[in-house]
């Protein structure tokens, strides 16, 4: 028998295998990228823009996709 209760089995399934400095390396890379911005003309950062609304487009149908997956499976 296991030791392993419902809810410890649920924070490892979630738990992400990614050390605490790979969240710090993306994080720190990201603001200096944010720094970074201003040293270009307008056409640039409206490019940054636009690729930005297309990725969180994507993230935003990855979402719903997983979530109506997950509401059939428990069904």
């Amino acid at each position: 028998m296991s030791d392993i209760t419902a809810s410890d089995r649920r924070t490892h399934e979630r738990s992400t295998n990614v050390p605490w400095f790979g969240f710090l390396a993306v994080g720190a890379a990201f603001a200096l990228f944010a720094l970074a911005i201003p040293q270009f003309d307008l056409t640039t950062v409206w490019s940054i823009a636009v690729l930005l609304g297309i990725v969180l487009l994507l993230l935003l149908t990855c979402d719903v996709e997983r979530q109506l997956t997950a509401r059939s499976l428990y069904r």
